[in-house]
């Protein structure tokens, strides 16, 4: 068995992070299951405008095993951005 590496997330990791993210959504908060499309636009937009926020991938012998995303956001305590 590998390293376990954390990372960022990249678009070659959409199809894995998807059965993720779908996993948490579904069995974890006992959501309905959202459209693929919403997923991969979220991770997209992420992606895209890194200011927006960010995702880490946990990578093990090529197979994500998990993710956390941190989304920033305004604070009127720090007159600005969370980062």
């Amino acid at each position: 068995m590998g390293d376990l590496a954390i990372r960022t997330a990249n678009r070659e990791d959409i199809p894995q992070l998807l059965n993720l993210m779908y996993q948490y959504i579904v069995d974890f908060y006992k959501r309905p299951k959202p459209t693929e499309e919403s997923l991969k636009g979220l991770m997209q937009n992420l992606l895209d405008n890194p200011a927006s926020g960010i995702q880490f991938v946990a990578e093990q012998d090529g197979k994500l095993l998990g993710f956390a995303t941190l989304y920033f956001s305004f604070s009127t305590l720090q007159d600005g951005y969370f980062k």
